[in-house]
């Protein structure tokens, strides 16, 4: 076994960002559409321009505001507030869910989850390192819904954590959940070299680099791949 722990990248390394219908991008905008016809069902008749007008606003508020910290949960609780509604954190969670939305299994690349399955099989820990707005609750729903949540031990999310990659400080924080021994080998997979690559490589990992339309990472990364079963191959030793 030549690693003890891998963690994965998500958007550009596990899922394609073109793929056919429904696309991530089709999905993003229907969520005025999906939060109004929640909102109807716990009985408010919020109208959609509303919706969207208010979702605007509030979301370049918070990214200013909040930084690495802004998800999509603090944008829904704030737009509650926004629109003077009494709603439980917990259907806010619920409005969470949903405004962050699925990600389909044909968003994977090819092979995928096969690649995560030898990989758990063959008694490695496997993590998630992300950057993005979706809290964990939300990034573990959208996994099972694509049937790889299964395969991950831990999940580091930028926006629960409030620091994103390159730092250090996130891979950090993803190691002493694993709790691996002194020693440990581990490696790092992504598509950004700037995020992914070198700040593996920056607290000492090694790191394996997805290429997209020929692009390499220019002798940075300590393995290259296209293939899904060329990763785990390597990983698996």
């Amino acid at each position: 076994m030549k690693y003890d722990a891998v963690f994965f990248d998500s958007g550009g390394t596990l899922f394609k960002s073109e793929t056919e219908s429904p696309t991530p991008r089709e999905m993003e905008k229907k969520r005025p559409f999906m939060l109004e016809a929640v909102l109807k069902g716990y009985g408010f008749d919020v109208k959609r321009p509303d919706l969207e007008a208010k979702l605007g606003v509030l979301e370049t508020a918070l990214k200013e505001e909040m930084g690495a910290k802004y998800s999509f949960y603090e944008l829904m609780k704030s737009l509650v507030r926004e629109l003077k509604i009494e709603l439980a954190d917990e259907d806010t969670a619920v409005l969470t869910a949903v405004y962050a939305g699925p990600r389909y299994k044909h968003w994977l690349f090819e092979g995928v989850p096969e690649m995560l399955k030898s990989i758990k099989e063959a008694g490695i820990y496997v993590g998630l390192i992300a950057n993005t707005a979706w809290p964990e609750f939300a990034m573990r729903t959208a996994y099972s819904g694509a049937g790889i949540c299964m395969y991950f031990d831990s999940m580091t999310i930028s926006c629960d954590e409030g620091c994103e990659k390159p730092d250090a400080r996130i891979f950090g924080i993803a190691l002493e959940k694993a709790r691996l021994k002194d020693g440990a080998r581990i490696l790092y997979v992504g598509d950004s070299i700037r995020c992914d690559i070198k700040g593996a490589k920056g607290v000492g990992w090694d790191a394996a680099f997805r290429r997209s339309g020929g692009k390499g990472s220019g002798g940075l990364a300590d393995f290259e791949f296209e293939e899904s079963q060329e990763a785990a191959e390597f990983i698996c030793g």
